[in-house]
């Protein structure tokens, strides 16, 4: 009888064993999920756009041709169909801010622009440390802002939208923000 409780017991102490670092998903991979999708880039930055998910240039209101796309601006909507689904779905837009340009006074100079403000604990990604606040000014909404050296992001990501709800949790919203970077020029 004793042979038989410890050989459960040993049985038991090795599928502990087994399940320890195993995410909730069965992955062994620290939450860190593989997301699929395609890199878009805008022409100074880029961005992963998971499958599902679709990526915008945006209109470059200062430029001569009307056709001109902004290079530092990209809009990645989840569920997106047509550029139309932005403005009910669920999605993060991205502005860069390079080495010549100031991000509006930082993240306390962004609060002042919004009321409701919430600050948020930081999120830390491969990459960057992302530092922001939420806001229920256009719904409810997560302000970001990553500082590299002389490089600013700003990641607005519209959290609640009548086409859907997201979190700064979700595995795409954390592959988005992990996979911004300046383009490759």
């Amino acid at each position: 009888m004793k042979k038989l409780i410890c050989v459960i017991l040993a049985m038991l102490m090795l599928l502990s064993l087994a399940a320890c670092g195993k995410d909730k998903d069965g992955s062994t991979d620290g939450g860190k999920q593989e997301i699929k999708g395609e890199i878009f880039d805008a022409g100074n930055v880029q961005a992963l756009a998971p499958k599902g998910w679709m990526a915008f240039p945006a209109n470059d209101i200062f430029a001569e041709d009307e056709n001109a796309t902004d290079p530092d601006v990209i809009t990645i909507c989840k569920g997106a169909k047509t550029s139309f689904d932005m403005l009910s779905n669920p999605l993060v837009r991205i502005d860069y801010y390079g080495p010549d340009t100031e991000l509006w006074g930082g993240l306390e100079g962004l609060k002042e622009w919004y009321t409701d403000v919430q600050d948020l604990e930081p999120i830390v990604c491969d990459n960057y440390t992302w530092n922001g606040f939420t806001t229920t000014d256009y719904g409810l909404m997560a302000i970001l802002v990553a500082v590299d050296g002389d490089i600013q992001i700003q990641a607005s990501v519209y959290l609640e939208t009548d086409g859907g709800k997201i979190s700064l949790e979700d595995a795409d919203v954390l592959a988005i923000l992990n996979s911004i970077q300046p383009s490759e020029k």
